[in-house]
């Protein structure tokens, strides 16, 4: 009565195995029948299963063919699809069953006394075995369909080459562990013999799913590959439209153009035509004269060339364009990359006359020739309402005071004019540089593309400086707030203020430091002297 049960508790475990793999398969192929005809169909292979347990010691071969012959009726009668892909979901289903058989039964062999022969032949101990495989087999498929999503095992019968390729090797697997179950009836018991059998089990298992993880793998660094170029290319657009850019980006290796928009609206037939062909038309018709020769230059391949291999990859130029009959100021970014071995240029092209206009009211204070406070606040607001993100570095000097008071106030302007170079020197790609107070300044980029620490750690030690007169030295240094503007915080007093807090904690924290500025600053307990959150 025990042994009965132990054989119907087996063969409903092996139902269940043979479902999650119905269920697997179905995320390859679509059904074309109810679930009560499978599992009627999977039902009929488990009996076979538990029922084969007392035959497969005289005729492993034909056993093992006759399940493969039964899965392939299961598969063909339920499932919609190509007949290659049929039989190779049968072939791999039927390869990974049987290599973890000889993996199985040689661990088995290796710590106990049992031979394979002894183990087909006791029938117990087979069954006994099969319902670990029937457990690993369960593990196995669950650990498929957790990890690897559904459109991913659909691939697995998109190509047909690629199927073609997979059913070649997968038969050949097959027929080997086949070939290799004639062993089985064999009475050796040699510890070499079931190591030998240890590993080709594991060979062929390692085969099978390097093979199927090859084949799936290649479609989910695709997806990725995919997703990574769509999303850039919102972006890329996005960021055309948002700022009425033209774009072009160049192959440096081949002088070939491979793509040019303007204003968001991509010149298709553009694409492929000589480098040198599209720069002679552009500077002959829209750029200005006077400065046809600085953009030649900077937009000329071997220029190009020569900043990568200088180690610079990033650079920017300004000149007039003709627009609508009239020419005004545009500014160029230019960014160089490799992609596989071929130097890519990429440059975005933006209209700065509105900023012209307005630089040329601003005015400057006299001592340090950088904008005043009106013209900060009124250059800043202007990019604040156009610009959908930017960084403002407010900067104190420390100990500004007292060089007034013990060095005098034309050591004082010295300090400030020194601060200014330095300022200028390290923010030379800022679009503000400005002094709002006596010893205040402000730096603004329109872009949030910068690397924040970097930059303000490098200002921290140029700034850092001693002055001496009649033998009284004072060290002057900079405490650094700083705030990123984003949607909610597009007000120059706003963004000032928040500025002003993380500048405020620079100063608790002993100064000749920077902070960035995050929520409840004023509240939070600083751990270090340098951190960075987003708003």
């Amino acid at each position: 009565m025990e042994i009965t049960m132990i054989y119907i508790l087996f063969i409903l475990s092996y139902f269940l195995k043979d479902m999650l793999l119905v269920f697997l398969i179905s995320k390859i192929m679509s059904l074309k029948v109810g679930w009560a005809s499978v599992g009627l169909m999977s039902f009929s292979i488990a009996v076979y299963v538990g029922i084969s347990a007392f035959t497969v010691s005289m005729s492993p071969v034909i056993t093992y063919s006759m399940l493969i012959i039964l899965y392939a009726v299961l598969v063909f009668s339920a499932f919609e699809g190509s007949i290659v892909l049929k039989l190779s979901c049968v072939f791999i289903a039927m390869t990974n069953l049987m290599a973890a058989t000889i993996i199985v039964g040689a661990v088995v062999a290796l710590v106990s006394n049992y031979t394979i022969y002894d183990i087909v032949n006791t029938h117990l101990l087979l069954t006994g075995i099969r319902w670990i495989i029937v457990g690993l087999s369960c593990v196995e498929m669950i650990v498929i369909l957790r990890m690897i999503k559904p459109k991913f095992l659909k691939a697995l019968g998109k190509y047909t080459y690629r199927l073609n390729i997979l059913y070649m090797i997968v038969s050949f697997l097959l027929l080997a562990v086949i070939i290799n179950s004639i062993f089985f009836t064999a009475k050796i018991d040699l510890t070499v013999f079931f190591v030998q059998q240890l590993g080709f089990g594991i060979c062929i298992m390692g085969i099978l799913y390097a093979m199927l993880f090859m084949m799936i793998g290649y479609e989910i660094l695709e997806d990725k590959r995919l997703k990574i170029t769509t999303n850039l290319e919102k972006q890329y657009k996005s960021m055309v439209v948002n700022n009425a850019m033209m774009s072009l980006e160049i192959n440096c290796s081949t002088a070939t153009v491979i793509s040019y928009s303007n204003k968001g609206e991509l010149q298709t037939e553009l694409a492929g035509i000589p480098y040198g062909n599209f720069m002679a038309f552009f500077a002959t018709n829209h750029i200005y004269k006077d400065d046809r020769k600085s953009v030649g230059m900077a937009t000329s391949i071997p220029y190009m060339m020569d900043m990568y291999k200088k180690g610079i990859h990033e650079y920017k130029y300004e000149y007039r364009l003709l627009e609508n009959g009239e020419y005004n100021w545009h500014r160029a970014y230019t960014s160089l990359a490799d992609c596989k071995g071929e130097i890519i240029a990429i440059t975005t092209i933006e209209n700065i006359q509105p900023y012209k206009n307005l630089t040329l009211t601003a005015e400057v204070e006299p001592v340090t020739e950088l904008y005043n406070k009106e013209s900060t606040q009124m250059l800043v607001s202007s990019l604040l309402q156009n610009y959908s993100e930017g960084i403002m570095f407010m900067i104190d000097l420390d100990n500004f005071k007292t060089v007034n008071d013990n060095l005098g106030h034309s050591v004082g302007d010295r300090a400030l004019k020194d601060v200014a170079a330095k300022l200028t020197q390290s923010f030379e790609d800022a679009d503000v540089i400005g002094r709002i107070g006596g010893d205040e300044f402000i730096v603004y980029f329109k872009t949030a593309n910068i690397n924040i620490s970097e930059r303000a750690q490098d200002i921290c030690e140029k700034i850092t400086q001693t002055y001496s007169k009649d033998n009284v030295n004072i060290t002057i240094s900079a405490s650094i707030g700083i705030a990123i503007a984003n949607e909610k915080m597009m007000d120059f007093q706003e963004i000032c203020h928040y500025a002003d807090v993380a500048l405020y904690q620079s100063k608790k924290l002993g100064k000749n430091t920077f902070t960035v500025y995050k929520h409840k600053l004023s509240e939070a307990a600083v751990e270090s002297k340098f951190f960075f959150e987003e708003i």
